[in-house]
């Protein structure tokens, strides 16, 4: 099987936080987040052959990832049994369809090619809950590319981050309190000279919270996948400065990796990933400048259902707030447009190193323009839901995105604005 566990954190930009997951209450705001809770009651299928916890550490010799390659003893009775068809599952490391297998020296070497989760579950349910806190003690580094950069500057609970990409100049700070993270990150683009001609910049915090998940089978067939995020709770201010800067665009699975938390359901390795995307568009002349920014408070529920049928969004806007923050501004002697968003938290969803829910997260955008035909300059904010899923790994080819909500406030609006 190809898995993708190292692909996972290795994104072209990324932050990324190697967690220890509490066991114990983490609250905010005198909400009481629970305990990690884990329910594993399904049947294998006649083809699977599980290797348990205590055969998997006593059998394996190793396990090749990128070339879904598993090592085995030749002491191993199980492994002596295997044949082209079976579905191997080796507690909370790997899943994969034997494809062929040889005897090399001591060792029985077995060389699979992907499978699904249907092919090893007949019928049963797969349900756990995991809670996201944000530890002081997180490990932490940024990575660009095969490049690993270290903080630049790290105290206890503070770590920041300053780094060149592209055209951009990055900066990055977290302070983690185990019950919220407080994030600042500015994106800057200086021109010639040195001035800044750009800067986006968000400010904000987001609270612990928990994501409940279910699996259902019956007979191989998935008649269930619902996953619920609560206590999404956070307070985040946009602000866009831009004088004469040109053309931008950016849209990056930038990010920030907030945490990343693995839970083992049964014999299977599950995990949650946090991260922040970034989006850009901005079209600024020469004599043309943007100033906007927007503050942001919510109590929301993001999530969604499959029936076995259909697809349902359950996600809840909940409380919110949007306000803007002094006089938007936008002008120029010609078009003018400075657009910037961001998914914060965007929460990444995955079973044995595949993505089931590539992402599902609160978002947060601003924006301002001008055009000169007909004549109008407008400026607003939006807060969406959404998310999107993908159930190959699963067993069904589904895959498709839905907003859960979206709300729109307009600051700016004046001229012919059709």
């Amino acid at each position: 099987m190809k898995n993708n566990r190292h692909r996972y954190l290795q994104l072209i930009l990324s932050i990324s936080l190697v967690c220890v997951l509490s066991t114990t209450c983490s609250k905010d705001k005198g909400i009481d987040m629970g305990e990690n809770k884990t329910h594993f009651d399904a049947t294998f299928t006649d083809e699977t052959i599980y290797f348990d916890e205590s055969e998997a550490n006593k059998d394996i010799v190793s396990i090749d990832y990128d070339r879904n390659i598993f090592t085995f003893k030749n002491t191993s009775d199980k492994a002596k049994q295997l044949k082209k068809g079976d579905i191997v599952l080796i507690h909370g490391k790997a899943l994969g369809k034997a494809d062929r297998i040889t005897q090399q020296g001591s060792n029985i070497v077995v060389e699979t090619v992907k499978a699904t989760l249907d092919e090893a579950i007949d019928t049963g349910t797969i349900q756990w809950t995991t809670v996201c806190d944000f530890k002081p003690d997180m490990q932490l580094q940024a990575q660009i590319g095969d490049m690993i950069i270290a903080p630049t500057t790290r105290s206890l609970n503070a770590v920041n981050f300053n780094f060149d990409y592209g055209s951009y100049s990055y900066s990055i700070d977290m302070d983690m309190n185990k019950d919220n993270v407080i994030v600042k990150l500015e994106v800057t683009k200086k021109l010639g000279g040195g001035a800044i001609k750009a800067k986006f910049s968000a400010e904000g915090k987001v609270s612990a919270f928990k994501s409940e998940n279910t699996i259902k089978y019956d007979k191989r067939k998935l008649k269930e996948y619902g996953v619920t995020n609560s206590n999404q709770q956070g307070e985040l201010t946009l602000a866009i400065t831009v004088a004469g800067s040109g053309n931008d665009a950016i849209n990056l699975e930038m990010p920030v990796i907030l945490g990343v938390y693995p839970v083992m359901v049964g014999p299977i390795p599950t995990v949650i990933t946090l991260k922040m995307q970034i989006v850009v568009n901005a079209v600024v002349p020469m004599d043309g400048s943007a100033q906007i920014s927007t503050a942001f408070k919510y109590n929301s529920e993001t999530g969604f259902k499959y029936d076995g049928i259909k697809t349902e969004a359950k996600g809840r806007i909940g409380s919110y707030t949007i306000t803007e923050k002094g006089v938007s501004q936008t002008g120029a002697s010609s078009a003018i447009a400075a657009n910037f968003g961001i998914g914060f938290p965007r929460i990444e969803v995955g079973l044995f190193g595949n993505v089931v829910v590539p992402w599902i997260q609160t978002a947060f955008l601003i924006g301002g323009d001008y055009t000169s035909f007909p004549a109008c300059r407008t400026a607003k904010a939006q807060f969406i839901g959404g998310c999107g899923y993908d159930f190959s790994f699963l067993g069904i080819k589904r895959s498709d995105s839905m907003n859960l909500w979206q709300q729109e406030k307009v600051f700016l609006k004046v001229g012919d604005c059709r």
